[in-house]
């Protein structure tokens, strides 16, 4: 009869994930806790508005530099929204965060929001780069964020 080896307990590497200083992974958004994060119904609805980003890459294969200037119009809307949002009066702020609250994170709320970052760098990535490779590119930032979120 042979002997088998000695199995060695796996290698745990702990990297610091989500930001969380104990190096362990972000809770699943089932859990109950939510690290002072936004509400399951908030994520769903960011979620699903990352999805509708998928149009920028469609729309800009289909239809071609059209695109641009329905980008740069929801880029500017978005650009305003912040600085109302940041800057603005009790009234507008409390008029922005009463539709666009529930989506927001808390360390969103001394910057601009996610959704201007990626209307500003697809709007820079359709202008600097051939089409391919621009909605390839967005595609790829798109579902890979909505992704890794999920999982």
């Amino acid at each position: 009869m042979k002997k088998r080896p000695k199995q060695r307990a796996p290698i745990k590497v702990i990297l610091p994930l989500d930001g969380r200083p104990d190096g362990l992974p972000a809770e699943s958004v089932f859990s109950e806790e939510t690290h002072d994060d936004i509400s399951m119904i908030g994520e769903v609805f960011r979620k699903l508005t990352h999805l509708g980003a998928i149009s920028i890459p469609l729309g800009f294969y289909f239809f071609g530099n059209i695109i641009l200037y329905f980008l740069a119009g929801t880029l500017l809307v978005s650009v305003i929204a912040d600085l109302i949002r940041l800057f603005g009066g009790a009234k507008s702020k409390s008029f922005i965060s009463k539709y666009l609250g529930i989506m927001i994170r808390p360390r969103e709320n001394k910057n601009f929001t996610g959704a201007t970052y990626i209307l500003a760098s697809s709007f820079v990535t359709i202008l600097l780069f051939d089409k391919p490779i621009a909605v390839m590119a967005i595609a790829f930032i798109v579902v890979g964020d909505t992704a890794g979120a999920i999982i």
